[in-house]
């Protein structure tokens, strides 16, 4: 999905998704509005988050803006809640980058489906928190195209 999706998708350019989608987020984080997380989440789900993810992570590493731990809370609650596969990945993503929490039984979950492999993957093995143990449990579940994209 992601790559047809990264080839067949929108006409924006990726930098302009990648400041509507920060300065949506900013919103969001600032005040957790119906409003602000509805337009945050319409956003995601009408953007690739393999195309704009590592862009938009290195644009908030570099900004420093945005209150952690109400990002936390969006990013866990777009990870364990939403019904759509765009904002479960963009979140998934989000969830690594923040510190602090154990997210493993999540990242485990949601990566036994190949299409949510590859974000699990790269947090599980971009985090000194959870160790070689949980990327190798990752590693015997996924199955398939998960398996494959994310060795």
């Amino acid at each position: 999905m992601d790559g047809v999706l990264r080839h067949h998708g929108s006409d924006r350019s990726d930098d302009e998704i990648i400041r509507n989608l920060h300065s949506t987020l900013v919103s969001a984080c600032q005040s957790a509005s119906d409003h602000h997380v509805q337009t945050l989440y319409k956003l995601i789900l009408d953007s690739s988050a393999l195309g704009v993810i590592d862009p938009l992570i290195e644009l908030i590493l570099e900004e420093q803006v945005l209150d952690a731990e109400r990002l936390r809370e969006i990013a866990f609650w777009f990870t364990t809640k939403a019904p759509d596969r765009e904002p479960v990945k963009f979140s998934m993503a989000l969830l690594g980058l923040l510190r602090g929490s154990d997210d493993s039984d999540v990242f485990l979950t949601l990566g036994r489906h190949d299409e949510f492999t590859l974000y699990s993957a790269v947090p599980l093995s971009n985090s000194d928190v959870y160790g070689e143990e949980v990327l190798w449990k990752l590693a015997i579940t996924a199955e398939d195209w998960g398996r494959i994209r994310s060795c």
